[in-house]
């Protein structure tokens, strides 16, 4: 074998060896508790159609309503969960699959919903109501888990922005990482027929300088660049903040919404009109958003960046259905 060759070898094989896992957090957003294996033993069969009953609930893990897991340690490539969910008074359960694909240090978040599943609907089922932007949350409580970060989070990548540089930084770099409101535990979301909402509870008090940013992509495709970017701003000193849209190579930002803060929580409705039309037209079936944390430090001019996870638009509570099934 020429040394070329060897060389080639070795830096594949290192690739493997050393890449970071990743990991992935499932949140339960229905009513009944949901229980799965995670890379069964499938062989050539595919488990749509099956069924299970009562006696598999001992051999599945269980999530809880309303509540979530994080799986760690995933290795590099495609995985697959089944499961099910447990209805009361039902005596078998229909299989539920998701297959989905692990990249170096990625980490993803499930919004579990029963909704997938063909001619099931979830014992007792919610009625969900659009909610008015005035600083109370109560009517939140209702709606299902978009994504969830336990205390322990550590965001997977971290980018500081000073007056010189932009750089990617170890997060042991970072000052405001736990502060003003950088630490999301929950995130929650809705749409209409003329906006869509957002929820956003914190570990740590919400304080200016924080801006929660949403990076639209029309698709997942690794070449398909990120042309428009939301941010939404907090302003601690009267609870009312704006939602800023961005364009690429624009300097100028319209404003689509508006956000109002509280301590540790803060809702947010963007107009979808104020979007650009192929936006519009394509958001709930296409695109899809990472979310980021952005603190900026006016007098060090200091930018913190913290990611947490991709999310879909079509996964948020769909409320232009509701009253119109009968």
């Amino acid at each position: 074998m020429n040394r070329i060759a060897f060389i080639i070898i070795f830096l594949v094989l290192s690739g493997v060896l050393f890449a970071e896992p990743g990991e992935i957090t499932l949140s339960n957003s229905e009513t009944s508790n949901f229980y799965y294996i995670l890379d069964p033993q499938l062989g050539s069969s595919s488990p749509d159609g099956d069924t299970f009953t009562s006696l598999d609930m001992t051999k599945f893990t269980s999530i809880s309503p309303g509540s979530s897991v994080r799986i760690m340690n995933l290795t590099i490539g495609t995985h697959h969960i089944i499961g099910f969910w447990g209805m009361p008074g039902t005596k078998e359960y229909s299989a539920w699959t998701l297959s989905f694909s692990i990249r170096d240090g990625e980490a993803k978040t499930f919004a579990l919903r029963q909704k997938n599943l063909s001619g099931v609907k979830s014992a007792n089922a919610i009625e969900y109501r659009e909610i008015k932007i005035d600083n109370t949350y109560t009517e939140w409580e209702v709606y299902p888990l978009l994504a969830a970060f336990s205390k322990f989070y550590s965001p997977s990548r971290f980018k500081l922005q000073t007056k010189d540089s932009i750089r990617e930084a170890p997060l042991s770099a970072a000052q405001y990482w736990g502060r003003g409101g950088t630490s999301i535990e929950k995130v929650k979301g809705f749409y209409g027929d003329t906006s869509f909402y957002l929820y956003f509870e914190t570990s740590s008090r919400i304080s200016s300088g924080l801006s929660i940013i949403l990076y639209l992509f029309a698709n997942r495709n690794p070449e398909n660049k990120n042309y428009y970017t939301i941010e939404i701003v907090m302003d601690d000193t009267t609870g009312e903040g704006k939602i800023l849209l961005w364009t690429r190579d624009i300097k100028e930002y319209m404003v689509v919404g508006k956000v109002r803060s509280s301590g540790f929580s803060a809702e947010a409705e963007v107009e979808i009109a104020r979007l650009p039309e192929i936006v519009q037209k394509y958001l709930f079936d296409y695109y899809s958003f990472d979310l980021a944390i952005n603190f900026f430090d006016e007098r060090q001019g200091l930018h913190e960046e913290f990611f947490y996870t991709t999310l879909f638009f079509r996964d948020m509570v769909n409320l232009r259905d509701v009253g119109k099934e009968n």
